[in-house]
């Protein structure tokens, strides 16, 4: 470590609130260089966690979330998991959000992810919410006048940003020719490992904005978010971190 390491952790001891910008301004260095920096110290296990400090008269009070999370790293899944509890709660959120994506092509509103999460988490399977999503107006008025091979292209195009192949245009076309319903189709092209390495950056930070503040993102924090933890190994530990020092999560926490 140099000195600009041992400056950034002592910026961070006083404020885990401070934004890259903030961080890159008071070193007098670019914000990539505080980005580096900082999952470097994460991943060297430097770095292990952050924290809040509370006042005497507060500190009794029951905590109902997280005040600190120790992460190795820029693991998705543990990331997530650490901040729901059990890992298989983690792996029915996931899904969900997947699911709800893909019907949409949008990021979730608070209120139906957060029921259909629930819903997940009481039991309700993935295919019945798929086979729900599937009768919804907006499902309808996107695919509902397409024939099965022209709604097998639309979804490839849609989800995966590219034609179908040849293999799979003709096998679910014939899946659906067959009797199989478009809800079926869609459940499964949400799990393919292409459409789950696609989404799993986005996935991630709407799952970490609902198990921290207990509401989706925004479209703007959803978009920057996601393209940073595409870009960057660290950004999924940089935005927990951030949520973190936020009032909303501490009055949430403290609620």
């Amino acid at each position: 470590m140099d000195e600009i390491d041992h400056k950034l952790m002592s910026l961070l001891r006083q404020d885990a609130r401070l934004t890259v910008a903030a961080l890159a301004a008071k070193l007098q260095v670019s914000r990539g260089t505080v980005t580096n920096r900082i999952r470097r110290l994460e991943d060297d296990g430097v770095i292990v966690g952050y924290t809040v400090r509370l006042r005497p008269d507060v500190q009794h009070n029951e905590i109902k979330a997280w005040m600190s999370i120790a992460v190795d790293g820029n693991q998705t899944r543990v990331v997530i998991a650490s901040l729901l509890g059990e890992p298989a709660q983690a792996d029915k959120v996931a899904p969900a959000v997947r699911l709800y994506q893909a019907y949409f092509l949008r990021v979730p509103d608070t209120g139906g992810i957060t029921y259909w999460v629930e819903q997940v988490r009481k039991g309700v399977s993935l295919d019945k919410v798929s086979d729900t999503f599937a009768r919804s107006s907006e499902f309808i008025n996107r695919y509902g006048k397409l024939a099965n091979a022209d709604f097998v292209r639309r979804v490839y195009l849609n989800l995966f940003e590219r034609e179908p192949d040849p293999g799979g245009y003709l096998f679910w076309t014939a899946q659906l020719d067959d009797g199989k319903a478009r809800g079926w189709v869609m459940r499964q092209l949400c799990e393919s490992a292409e459409y789950v390495r696609k989404t799993d950056s986005g996935v991630a930070v709407v799952s970490l904005h609902l198990a921290m503040l207990g509401r989706a993102p925004n479209a703007t924090d959803s978009q920057n978010w996601t393209s940073m933890a595409r870009a960057n190994t660290g950004a999924l530990a940089m935005l927990a971190a951030q949520i973190r020092g936020t009032d909303e999560y501490v009055t949430r926490a403290l609620g």
